[in-house]
């Protein structure tokens, strides 16, 4: 991310917003599928902000992303800091033992997923899980084949809807405060004991000059 200079600590999302107005040209995300400028990745992520906050009657305090290194996760993970939510990040490759063994600890109600990726069938496991967890409310489907009955609904869907100037309002009261959590990263896995450690989403001095040197 382009460096951004000056002023108070700011949240990595608002960040992203301020890259927009400095470098809306400047290519921000790049993958298989999908090519954005930093004046098109906030767009996309507010769009998926206000789908999500649409989607659950109460504000959901965390959300699992399991996803390859798809644009979808950065999508993912910016709106879920737009609209306070905590981000609970989950390697790709983790089967049902290791979703089970994280779930309890980490309290989330919704989880991004493919419906199949690589040799993984996450829908193979998606229903005894959610069975297991009740708290599991939403499970999106990312790239999917095609629908299914255990996918909540798509992220695809969430991101179609425009945004109102009501939209900006809602997401602007959701804006996270500097000091908030930014992610959870779960480690131990398939260790009896559940362990997990949290990243604040404060950016401190220190990032910010690694990125100033890093666009020079």
């Amino acid at each position: 991310m382009p460096a951004i200079g000056g002023g108070l600590e700011s949240p990595w999302a608002i960040c992203l917003d301020k890259s927009a107005d400095l470098y809306p040209r400047k290519e921000a995300l790049v993958d298989d599928r999908v090519r954005l400028t930093y004046a098109a990745l906030p767009a996309k992520c507010d769009r998926l902000a206000v789908g999500l906050i649409d989607l659950a009657s109460k504000k959901v305090i965390r959300f699992m992303l399991q996803l390859p290194n798809w644009a979808e996760y950065v999508l993912s993970y910016f709106a879920l800091q737009k609209i306070g939510c905590i981000p609970v990040i989950l390697v790709s490759g983790y089967r049902q033992l290791e979703v089970r063994s994280s779930l309890p600890s980490n309290g989330s109600k919704g989880v991004d997923r493919p419906d199949v990726y690589r040799k993984i069938d996450y829908l193979s496991f998606a229903g005894e899980v959610k069975k297991e967890n009740p708290q599991l409310q939403y499970i999106l489907s990312v790239r999917a084949a095609g629908e299914d009955s255990q996918f909540t609904t798509s992220l695809e869907k969430l991101m179609k809807k425009g945004l109102s100037d009501i939209d900006r309002h809602r997401l602007a009261a959701r804006r996270p405060h500097p000091g908030d959590i930014a992610h959870i990263l779960p480690s131990g896995g398939t260790t009896a004991c559940r362990r997990g450690f949290r990243v604040l989403i404060m950016i401190t001095s220190a990032m910010r000059n690694t990125w100033q040197g890093l666009e020079r």
